[in-house]
């Protein structure tokens, strides 16, 4: 929940499987209408040495990254700032995969968000 007229600083790590290491993971939220700033960077592996993102710039917008490290046992990680205006209501996250098949991506118990008033 969030009240009206606050700022959120929210972190999240997500743990997820993916269907295969060719499909990438999307990290978005979405929230009470009107908000005065939203911006956010979501992180993931793309392969062993190489690190992929998005930059979600919006009330429920976002991209996907290509690829996944493995098949199993993947993270990705987003980190953004939420400054509600006159709406009180709840930020969701939200995740998403790069193709559409069912259960390309599937986030995994253990996965946790954190947010903090600034």
């Amino acid at each position: 929940s969030v009240s009206a007229n606050t700022r959120y600083a929210i972190d999240c790590v997500i743990r997820y499987d993916a269907n295969a290491t060719t499909t990438g993971i999307g990290l978005s939220w979405t929230g009470p209408a009107s908000p005065t700033l939203t911006a956010a960077q979501m992180r993931s592996g793309l392969t062993s040495a190489t690190v992929g993102g998005t930059t979600i710039a919006g009330n429920d917008t976002g991209s996907v990254t290509t690829a996944s490290v493995a098949t199993t046992a993947n993270v990705a990680t987003f980190e953004g700032l939420w400054s509600n205006g006159a709406n009180a209501g709840t930020i969701q996250m939200r995740f998403r995969s790069e193709v559409a098949i069912a259960n390309a991506i599937i986030a995994k118990a253990g996965s946790w968000c954190r947010s903090s008033v600034y």
